[in-house]
């Protein structure tokens, strides 16, 4: 449900919604990273935007 909401509003022009939705994806556990975000092209229009490359940032290291 929380990834879906996520896509929703990355595709909704929504980035800080959209992220704030994925780091809590990213904070639960769950075989969901921070690289398989950022490979899946539905969520290209975010990839960029200074708050996914926070997250890209704080959870880069948590492998």
């Amino acid at each position: 449900m929380v990834m879906g909401m996520a896509l929703v509003y990355c595709r909704a022009g929504e980035p800080e919604k959209s992220c704030e939705e994925l780091k809590i994806i990213l904070d639960m556990p769950s075989q969901t990273t921070i690289q398989l975000i950022r490979l899946d092209p539905m969520f290209e229009p975010v990839v960029n935007h200074p708050c996914f490359q926070e997250l890209v940032a704080k959870f880069e290291t948590k492998l």
